[in-house]
């Protein structure tokens, strides 16, 4: 089955997370599902795609049970939802690859949470209010039977409640949708949209300081930024982040502490003209970060402290979100 590459509208980070009651009267609500992003794309005729948000991968292959519910849609239609797995133990969302050994998915049911409809029939809904769309959904999913495929619910109130809610369960938060915003697929912007707000609880991590970034004014005398890896699935020491979010003092320790590790003549960053100096992996420090890009960068990392009680070796990540 062919079908249209689809961008998916991708959300931005909320500027404050205080007080959202203050868009209840402009937004709705909706839980964010830490999983992995599928248009499905369901004919009656010749059957149901699963891909990926790159449009590279099809996962239909891999969850027949998903499918199956979603061939029961009497007309063709194209839907936006994350592939979640929750525990079937305590029915807690993990977040899961999607592309996982069937080992590794066992103790999950594997769910399509729906949110969005971008087109039914011949009709393209992408122009359509954001509250129109989630009605529709909910019609759409009143023909699929069984636990595989859910409607991600829409909340109109207590904006602030359902976010501590969320994250007091183990939820990774919400996102606020406008009322009247439209689907963004122009491209622009990498597809994100302020019609859409995600309000995320800020996760920490362990790096490993791979060097400092030259300073400019106020910090020509120090240093601009640390520049923080983490070691991959594979073994390899990988730059996920930059951040200048400490206090002069902390400099001033930093970089007394630095100048005193030896340089790592094998790195990769010493062909970047803006760094000041490259260490060997020595030394752990502690971000605050919104969240992981695809490509395992770290959005928005804030210095927290040194952790003279971590490893190097202890800096690593499971892996990449590549969908």
């Amino acid at each position: 089955m062919t079908s249209e590459v689809i961008r998916p509208m991708l959300a931005e980070v909320v500027p404050d997370k205080k007080d959202l009651s203050r868009y209840e009267r402009t937004h709705v609500a909706q839980i964010k599902y830490d999983g992995t992003r599928v248009i499905a794309v369901c004919d009656p005729i010749e059957g149901v795609m699963l891909v990926s948000r790159s449009a590279k991968t099809d996962y239909s292959a891999l969850y027949p049970e998903i499918c199956a519910a979603l061939s029961q849609v009497d007309m063709r239609c194209v839907l936006d939802a994350e592939l979640a797995f929750f525990r079937r133990d305590n029915g807690q969302c993990e977040y899961v690859k999607a592309d996982a050994l069937p080992e590794t998915i066992a103790p999950y049911s594997p769910t399509l949470m729906v949110f969005d409809v971008l087109s039914r029939g011949g009709t393209d809904y992408r122009d359509y209010d954001q509250v129109y769309r989630s009605s529709l959904v909910a019609s759409i999913l009143r023909q699929v039977p069984g636990p595989h495929v859910r409607e991600v619910v829409t909340f109109e109130e207590d904006f602030d409640l359902l976010y501590a809610n969320t994250i007091e369960s183990g939820g990774e938060g919400i996102i606020l949708k406008a009322r009247r915003g439209k689907y963004r697929h122009d491209g622009k912007n990498d597809n994100r949209s302020k019609d859409w707000l995600k309000v995320k609880r800020d996760a920490t991590a362990d790096c490993v300081v791979m060097g400092i970034q030259t300073g400019k004014g106020k910090t020509s005398s120090t240093f601009g930024a640390l520049i923080l890896g983490q070691f991959d699935a594979d073994g390899n020491l990988i730059e996920v982040g930059r951040t200048s979010g400490m206090t002069d003092a902390e400099r001033r320790i930093l970089l007394g502490m630095i100048q005193h590790i030896p340089e790592d003549r094998m790195s990769g960053l010493l062909r970047d003209k803006s760094v000041q100096r490259v260490i060997e992996p020595r030394l752990v420090v502690e971000v605050e970060f919104m969240e992981r890009t695809d490509s395992g960068r770290l959005r928005h990392p804030r210095y927290l402290r040194l952790r003279s009680d971590k490893t190097p070796a202890e800096c690593a990540f499971a892996g990449v979100k590549t969908e």
